[in-house]
């Protein structure tokens, strides 16, 4: 999953580059955050709304990347449980 999100992002910073540092840098956040040892659950759940609003507005044009960031944000949540 991480090596589709790798090229999901390498594909937008294409053309937004900044948005896909963003969207790399809540990806790292929540997946850190939701394989700590001592977990904070207040910490993975900011991490990972910041993960999914990073990709507010790209349903159209990148709906793979929409739906991977989904599918990983559903999974650290999990794992934060």
């Amino acid at each position: 999953m991480l090596g589709q999100l790798k090229t999901e992002i390498g594909e937008l910073s294409k053309t937004h580059l900044e948005e896909a540092q963003s969207i790399a840098s809540f990806a790292e956040v929540s997946a850190h955050e939701a394989t700590r040892e001592a977990k904070n659950p207040q910490l993975l759940k900011h991490s990972i709304g910041g993960l999914e609003s990073s990709v507010d507005g790209f349903e159209g044009s990148h709906p793979r990347l929409v739906a991977l960031v989904n599918r990983l944000a559903s999974m650290l949540a999990n794992m934060g449980i």
